[in-house]
């Protein structure tokens, strides 16, 4: 899931998303939400 996310948004914070836990990753997705 994490690869797709990363793929999807190569450059930007998911780029770091890609290279950081799992936890990085939800909070990216949470803090988009709010």
């Amino acid at each position: 899931m994490a690869e797709s996310f990363a793929m999807n948004g190569g450059d930007g914070p998911f780029s770091y998303v890609r290279n950081s836990d799992m936890q990085v990753l939800f909070f990216t997705m949470y803090f988009n939400l709010i």
